[in-house]
């Protein structure tokens, strides 16, 4: 059974110690948490460019000046 979150690593480290890992295993593991933490955070990330967009004051993202006079 593959450990995808790491728990039983961390579980052998506590013990003192378990399987060691390869370093293709340790990179492939690296990989697809990268992967994960990526695809988790892709939209939140552009959320916050519009958000920082719409702050700034960019073109098309100037709501709150909209409103005053010229």
């Amino acid at each position: 059974m593959a450990d995808y979150t790491g728990m039983v690593a961390v579980g052998n480290v506590a013990n003192g110690g378990g399987k060691k890992d390869d370093d293709s295993n340790v990179l492939a593991t690296a990989r697809s948490r990268l992967d994960m933490a990526i695809s988790a955070l892709s939209e939140s990330r552009e959320d916050e460019i519009d958000d920082l967009k719409f702050y700034a004051g960019s073109p098309g993202h100037c709501q709150w000046l909209s409103g005053l006079p010229a």
